[in-house]
């Protein structure tokens, strides 16, 4: 479990969550670029990752945006314009 703190984008507020990560992944994430959070932080909830990519909690989220649920009525996850990955971890892409 590590203590993250961030900066929200939404409120300029410092907010603090324990996340179930740790320092190595965190530093990855943030230093290597380009990976999607997802792949990275696969434990986390959507909610906690969005912490991670903005500062926002899930209770200021849902103040500003109204609740929403963590499925989002797609199969599987969008990764590129053209690619999605479906639930068994395959790469699809879909022809124009």
């Amino acid at each position: 479990m590590l203590e993250v703190t961030k900066k929200s984008i939404l409120s300029g507020k410092t907010n603090t969550m324990t996340l179930d990560i740790t320092q190595e992944h965190l530093d990855m994430y943030e230093q290597v670029g380009g990976l999607l959070i997802q792949a990275v932080f696969p434990n986390l909830s959507a909610g906690e990752r969005e912490f991670l990519i903005s500062g926002i909690t899930p209770e200021e989220w849902n103040k500003t945006f109204g609740e929403e649920d963590d499925d989002d009525g797609c199969i599987g996850e969008w990764t590129h314009p053209n690619q999605y990955i479906d639930d068994n971890d395959s790469y699809h892409e879909e022809k124009e």
